[in-house]
């Protein structure tokens, strides 16, 4: 997938309800510096387990350049509900 372009504050909500015992969840947040730059890690969660407050919310960062956000599951079969959020 291309990089997102579009400037502004985001944030990403995620809801881990389905996580259990064994689970690993990884997100991460990409993010150049100038726009002819390489994209590189910005932020970065490792979640382990079932999650006691299961909607997640990452910090609001303003993204300008080339950013993108992943989520892989390290460790077993998660399902994830997702929403990337423009906040400004």
């Amino acid at each position: 997938a291309d990089a997102q372009t579009t400037d502004g504050v985001f944030q990403v909500w995620l809801d881990l309800a389905d996580m259990i015992a064994g689970d690993q969840l990884q997100i991460r947040i990409y993010e150049k510096v100038r726009s002819g730059d390489t994209q590189r890690i910005a932020f970065e969660a490792i979640l382990t387990g079932a999650q006691s407050q299961p909607l997640w919310v990452s910090p609001s960062l303003v993204m300008l350049h080339g950013w993108d956000i992943t989520c892989d599951a390290l460790a077993g079969t998660i399902t994830v509900n997702w929403s990337i959020r423009q906040v400004a």
